[in-house]
């Protein structure tokens, strides 16, 4: 739009002149040098937005958040409840393509953590920042191109149940969540979480709700003793 104004007032210009008969060759270079410095600022600033859109709007952005929760169940077994909360922090669909969660063994110590450690040895192998536990659950979901979408500023939980064994103290929760678009390369986000599903937990937990319970009714009735007595109202 500026090009078309700055242009045109240029060719009015030029116009009135000619009909003064007053019109140069400097003139003509003026006008033509001006036009040319007004197209090169217009692509220059056209070229800078679509690379700040470009780096700033389109890119997927996103936050995952994850938490855990069990269950005890008959046949010595524990329900390990795992909810992802994936939020869209960016401007443009977020297109949902795979998400996993891993449950991984540390307490107690088996297979080759505990050979290794029986041995005096590091567990880590190679360069790996942590112990290979072993993974004893797992779900892997892949979801169809345009399935799953998650619009800008929402979220959109997913919840996975797994069933462990009750001998197991202490995990490790694992999930990564896949994004793809056409025009955008493949990204990803994780999360690691320990959680306990110990019973022994569970009883100190009960045990301290308990202690709470008892000093909140000795509160009260402490509370009550110090209260003054109601005034005798004598009668007329």
């Amino acid at each position: 739009m500026l090009i078309i104004v700055c242009f045109t007032i240029g060719l009015l210009t030029l116009f009135l002149r000619w009909v003064g008969n007053s019109i140069t060759l400097l003139d003509l270079s003026q006008l033509f040098f001006n036009f040319a410095s007004v197209l090169a600022i217009a692509i220059g600033g056209a070229w800078a937005l679509s690379i700040f859109i470009q780096n700033r709007e389109r890119i997927l952005r996103a936050d995952l958040k994850q938490k855990a929760s069990h269950y005890y169940f008959p046949g010595n077994k524990v329900l390990v409840r795992v909810e992802l909360l994936l939020e869209n922090r960016g401007k443009v669909l977020l297109p949902v393509r795979e998400m996993e969660v891993r449950i991984q063994q540390i307490l107690p110590l088996h297979g080759d953590v505990e050979t290794a450690f029986n041995a005096g040895r590091n567990p880590k192998v190679d360069e790996d920042t942590e112990f290979p536990w072993e993974t004893i659950a797992f779900q892997n979901n892949k979801f169809p191109e345009g399935h799953i979408f998650i619009e800008p500023g929402e979220s959109q939980e997913f919840v996975y149940d797994f069933l462990v064994e009750d001998d197991i103290d202490l995990i490790s929760v694992y999930s990564y969540v896949y994004v793809h678009r056409s025009k955008n390369p493949l990204l990803s986000w994780d999360k690691t979480l320990t959680y306990s599903v110990g019973r022994d937990d569970m009883a100190v937990a009960k045990k301290k709700a308990a202690k709470k319970k008892v000093a909140k009714k000795t509160l009260k009735k402490a509370a009550k003793k110090k209260r003054p007595p109601k005034p005798i109202r004598k009668k007329r």
